[in-house]
């Protein structure tokens, strides 16, 4: 049996949903007559007119005790990287895990500023995800990151979610070390 949080007295599930964001939020900020002919969209690739290119991303939250929990953001990238990125994603003979410079594109709730942080976009595998390490290490999203949170503190990453952001699925990102 799951052992009651010390924090809350509730017992937080293993599985919660992925603080999910749908789009960047300079993409949400725009009226539905302003996207149509401006943005370029998927579930994992994002151009705002031909000006500002994003990925969606993972970054991975350490949890004691559990496996890591997930927010997906956007990350924006300047052009020539946003299309190595591409070029990545559909190299499936690809081996090396390179890494691009970009900053986050998405005000997460409940934190200091994180729009524009900067971020250390890796690509993980053809067709997956790319992941998503904090550099500044002065943020708090930084310290959650490299010292991990608790399941409490999972649980209201979870309980974020609203119109803007989806709910998907309990996944679990690979560990940091991989």
């Amino acid at each position: 049996m799951d052992a009651a949080c010390p924090i809350c007295g509730q017992v937080h599930p293993d599985a919660l949903p992925e603080l999910a964001f749908r789009r960047p939020d300079a993409v949400e900020a725009l009226e539905p007559d302003e996207r149509d002919g401006a943005v370029q969209e998927s579930d994992y690739f994002c151009a705002l007119r031909g000006e500002r290119y994003f990925v969606s991303a993972a970054l991975g939250l350490p949890v004691a005790g559990r496996a890591d929990y997930t927010l997906r953001a956007w990350a924006e990238l300047d052009e020539d990287n946003f299309y190595r990125v591409l070029a990545f994603w559909e190299d499936e003979g690809r081996v090396d895990r390179p890494t691009f410079d970009a900053v986050l594109a998405n005000a997460i709730p409940g934190l200091p500023e994180t729009t524009g942080l900067a971020v250390a976009l890796t690509v993980v595998g053809p067709a997956q995800r790319p992941t998503l390490r904090i550099m500044d290490a002065a943020h708090l999203l930084h310290a959650e990151q490299t010292a991990g949170i608790t399941p409490h503190r999972a649980g209201e990453y979870a309980a974020m979610i609203d119109g803007r952001l989806r709910v998907d699925a309990p996944a679990v990102t690979p560990a940091a070390n991989d």
